[in-house]
């Protein structure tokens, strides 16, 4: 079983760190579309955010990302 079967099979709210950013985003796009449903990935900063879903569209064009600004 790989590391992202073991994402995919994740039923509840779940939390991992300590990733290189890209390794990440990767890991969660292609969990994410192998269970399919909504996820949430939360960035440090809006420009992190922005680089994030930018990695996330370019690893898996089919996923839909939508982009939410902080708000403090």
């Amino acid at each position: 079983m790989t590391h992202i079967d073991i994402l995919a099979g994740l039923s509840s709210p779940t939390q991992f760190w300590s990733a290189p950013f890209g390794v990440d985003i990767q890991a969660f796009s292609d969990a994410l579309q192998k269970r399919g449903g909504i996820g949430l990935y939360v960035a440090r900063d809006d420009r992190t955010a922005v680089a994030a879903v930018q990695m996330a569209q370019f690893m898996s064009p089919r996923l839909e990302a939508v982009f939410l600004p902080g708000w403090d």
